[in-house]
Order: structure tokens, then C-alpha cells, then sequence
């Protein structure tokens, strides 16, 4: 399996001077399966560019995986190659596969409505996705022959979000963006937290690649001001991570607030947090442009 890496931001693109070693794309990842199978993980910002290096060389089945629907992770589709894909002759018998959870559909239509963007996701106008969506929020789906994936939901309000191991003959890859584990929405200490942590780490159990947000660090998060937002801290998803047993985690998701000089700092701090516990876990912040091979 091949991992690439085209938008690394939350909330918001970051398209400034100061960002530009980490890039100021939102959500947006690729995998391409042992099958020749390519999945792209949310369609954040960084989808175009994706789109545009992915589907250079022959593949043969596409996928477009939403963890949820939110702006920063859904911004990217429209100028997009993968809802027009079907009017490239190279792909003219393809159709993007749509995989998310419930209410994926309604939540593209809602954001790509006729007020705010020209098209709108439907057979004429977006003729190249596949409005058959596997809505799913638990459970296993079928890539190809020698690739599987299972779905986890986590706590992000409003709707919650879906997390995503993506395993096969070669190794196993997890995406889990955007999850909570403290708060809810109300700000009030998340109920079934214990179930939820023990589950995560379950469902992230041996992995090869964990790409994980973790927006904060424990200091800017125990002040308080973003519980319940949705996002979670470098120090608990390392933590878990370790607990999982996880060979690599990749750190995702970035504050917009934070620029460059800051994830360094902040990676540096997550690589001695790790170290100063005794774990064995590898530690990479989420870079656009970077590469990982199963």
C-alpha cells in the first residue's frame, strides 16, 4: 500500500509564507491499494491536487471516503477532478465510489447548493460519482480482492464522525480524524468515555500507520476554552497509540493558529513526551508532499 499525503489543516486553509512546510491544505490523504485500488480520504482542500496526481496513471477502482461532512473536509470536491471524472475518456466507464456516513449525501448537497457553487452533486451536473452511497457507520466494507476496510464511529459534533483501518495483504493503515474523547458537544465530560478509549484502541490494535488528529497539545486543551469541539490532544493520542501498539503515528489535522515554528516545536515535544514514557512509537506530524510504503 502506498500513503500520500495532499492536505494536513483543520478548520481552515492556511495558505501563508509561515505554513508552507507543512502545508496549508485541509484533509485530505490517498491510498493505493496492493489491487491497484486508489481511496482518497476526505475531500478537503487538498483533493485537487490529489485528483490531479493520482489519476495520472491507470487505476482500477476509485474511491472517495468521507469521514464526515464538514466544510473543511468537503471544500475540496467541487473543483475537483472526481465528480467530472466521467468526461475523461481515460475514465469514461468509472464512477467514484461515495463512502460515509449517514447523511453523506444530504450534507455534500447542503454544502454544494445552488447559492454557494455553480454545481450541485447530482447525475447531470456531477456525472462522475456514484449516488448509490455506501452510508455505513460500523462494520466492514470490501475495497477489491486483497483489500478490506472497517469502520469505527467517534464523538464530533454535531453528527459524530467515521474512522476509518484500511487493512490488506501488506499491512493495515488507520485515518481517524476529527474524534473527542473527553467532551461532548455540551461541554460536559463525555459519557461512555471508557468504552470509546477502549474501543479506539482496539480498533487501531498493530497498526502500521495511525494518521491521527490531534489539534492540541494537553496544555491547550486543559484550559478548557475547546472542549467539546471535537479534537483531541497530542499527549492522549500518543498515549493510545502506544496502548494499541501502533508502529507509526502521523500526527494530523493542524491548528490553523499554528504555524510552522510551532509544529516543530510541537513535534519535537511529541517525539520526547513518547520517549520520556518508553514507548517504541514513531512520531511524524503530518507533512503535504510526504510518502509512506507498506
Amino acid at each position: 500500500m502506498i500513503i500520500k499525503t495532499y492536505g494536513v489543516r483543520g478548520s481552515t486553509p492556511t495558505p501563508d509564507q509561515q505554513n508552507m512546510k507543512f502545508g496549508g491544505h485541509t484533509a485530505s490523504y490517498t491510498i493505493k491499494t496492493p489491487a491497484n485500488s486508489l481511496i482518497f480520504l476526505d475531500a478537503g482542500s487538498g483533493l485537487r491536487n490529489a485528483a490531479n496526481k493520482e489519476l495520472s496513471g491507470e487505476v482500477e477502482r476509485i474511491f472517495l471516503v468521507l469521514s464526515h461532512t464538514h466544510a473543511d473536509h468537503t471544500m475540496g470536491l467541487g473543483m475537483s477532478q472526481l465528480p467530472y471524472i466521467s468526461y475523461n475518456p481515460k475514465f469514461k466507464n468509472k464512477k467514484v465510489s461515495l463512502v460515509g456516513p449517514k447523511k453523506t449525501l444530504e450534507g455534500l448537497t447542503q454544502f454544494y447548493s445552488e447559492q454557494v457553487w455553480p454545481v450541485t452533486p447530482n447525475e447531470k451536473e456531477m456525472p462522475g460519482l456514484d449516488y448509490k452511497v455506501e452510508e455505513i457507520e460500523e462494520g466492514s466494507l470490501k475495497i477489491d480482492e486483497k483489500t478490506t476496510m472497517q469502520v469505527m464511529r467517534g464523538n464530533h459534533p454535531r453528527d459524530g464522525v467515521n474512522l476509518y483501518r484500511i487493512n490488506s495483504e501488506k499491512g493495515s493503515v488507520v485515518y481517524a480524524t476529527d474524534c473527542e474523547f473527553d467532551y461532548g458537544q455540551d461541554k460536559k465530560p463525555l459519557e461512555g468515555k471508557d468504552a470509546l478509549t477502549k474501543k479506539y484502541v482496539e480498533f487501531i490494535a498493530k497498526a502500521d500507520v495511525l494518521i491521527a488528529e490531534a489539534q492540541y497539545t494537553k496544555e491547550a486543551y486543559d484550559k478548557g476554552a475547546v472542549h467539546g469541539w471535537g479534537h483531541s490532544y497530542v499527549e492522549q493520542i500518543a498515549d493510545l497509540a502506544s496502548l494499541g501498539w501502533v508502529k507509526k503515528l502521523v500526527v494530523t489535522h493542524h491548528d490553523p493558529a499554528n504555524d510552522d515554528e510551532k509544529l516543530l516545536k510541537m513535534e519535537k515535544e511529541a517525539r520526547d513526551y513518547c520517549k520520556s514514557k518508553g514507548y517504541s512509537l514513531e512520531v511524524e506530524f503530518a507533512r503535504e508532499g510526504l510518502e509512506y510504503k507498506l
